[in-house]
């Protein structure tokens, strides 16, 4: 269902709302896609397109600050400029990772064929500010080791025209936002909005972290002698 039809079935149930304009219906819409796309799932993951991978991050030795470029998505046979809302995970793979490293970035060792992973501390994208993350321990320079778990922002609708980023299946759950956001902005309170936030959303998720994630990791730390 395009952006356009889902504005106007919803708007069947909210009569008083306008599609467009402040507020609307399109504002609400923008806002329930935002929160499904507001955890790490294979919804919100980007990959690189060439490899299937999560990308690398070209690192300089004492620089521990990176702000996050947009990346090119291909949506609706259009390619279209995303930025990055926030960054999950830096890692990097056991096989890349020196056995000194190991004893001595965090504490945490890895079982060979799995990953290590980095602290760092993330500060998400804000309206006029790109993502950008501060990483704990120098990260040396390299552009083929640390690997990043970046969150897309969805596309910003500010047109009917703007393509939606969830497939159909996911429609309805975007429709129970927008009329819980609409219920409790008319009445004061919501069910409906509740029901969207604590049990549709998770479930989002959830169907989100089941299906193709690989380098999901058990951690194991530091031996002791």
């Amino acid at each position: 269902m395009s952006t356009r039809s889902l504005v106007a079935e919803i708007q069947l149930k909210a009569p008083n709302w306008t599609a467009e304009g402040t507020p609307s219906i399109l504002q609400l819409l923008q806002r329930a896609q935002d929160y499904l796309f507001s955890q790490a799932s294979r919804f919100s993951l980007y990959r690189d397109p060439l490899t299937g991978d999560f990308p690398y991050l070209a690192t300089t030795a004492n620089q521990r600050e990176y702000t996050m470029a947009n990346i090119n998505m291909t949506i609706e046979s259009q390619v279209r400029s995303l930025r990055i809302y926030d960054v999950s995970e830096v890692f990097a793979d056991f096989q890349t990772v020196s056995d000194y490293s190991l004893n001595t970035i965090n504490g945490v060792g890895a079982i060979a064929g799995q990953i290590v992973s980095y602290n760092f501390i993330p500060y998400p994208a804000l309206e006029a500010t790109a993502c950008r993350i501060v990483l704990t321990d120098d990260p040396g320079t390299t552009s083929t080791k640390y690997q990043l778990k970046m969150m897309i922002e969805p596309l910003r609708l500010t047109s009917l025209s703007i393509p939606l980023m969830v497939s159909r299946n996911y429609e309805s759950v975007l429709m129970e936002g927008v009329l819980g956001y609409i219920e409790n902005t008319d009445y004061g309170r919501s069910d409906r909005q509740k029901r969207f936030e604590e049990v549709l959303a998770p479930q989002f998720w959830s169907d989100g972290a089941t299906r193709n994630m690989p380098r999901r990791v058990s951690r194991t730390g530091r031996r002791k002698f």
